[in-house]
């Protein structure tokens, strides 16, 4: 999938399910997708926190990101642009699991019955 996303990203094709006129889910719906990984992260966050392991695990995001960049580069494609697009879906999955183990904020009384959905 992520070397179909790659090519997609630079207007190219890179298999026969990507051919014009069949178009393949991560070319037709990315922020769906984004969504959706993102909300694997309180997951995530809770797998690590019963391992015991870092949110935050620098060596790892850049293994990540080399790798990334240098199957752009292989690929024609803006190794820049690559890796700080993937760099901020690094960021944001981050900070969703940081918030997702932060216990809620204190709610005053007169906030505990209102309805917000």
């Amino acid at each position: 999938m992520l070397n179909c996303t790659l090519y997609a990203s630079a207007g190219r094709t890179c298999c026969k399910t990507c051919a014009p006129g069949n178009l393949t889910l991560p070319r037709r719906q990315p922020v769906a997708l984004l969504d959706l990984r993102l909300s694997l992260m309180p997951a995530v966050a809770a797998y690590k926190r019963v391992h015991d392991l870092p949110i935050e695990d620098r060596t790892r995001e850049q293994a990540l990101l080399k790798r990334l960049t240098d199957q752009a580069q292989l690929r024609g494609l803006s190794a820049t642009a690559i890796k700080s697009f993937f760099r901020i879906q690094i960021d944001l999955a981050k900070q969703v699991q940081q918030e997702s183990l932060t216990p809620p904020a204190h709610i005053p009384d007169w906030a505990r019955g209102l309805d917000l959905h």
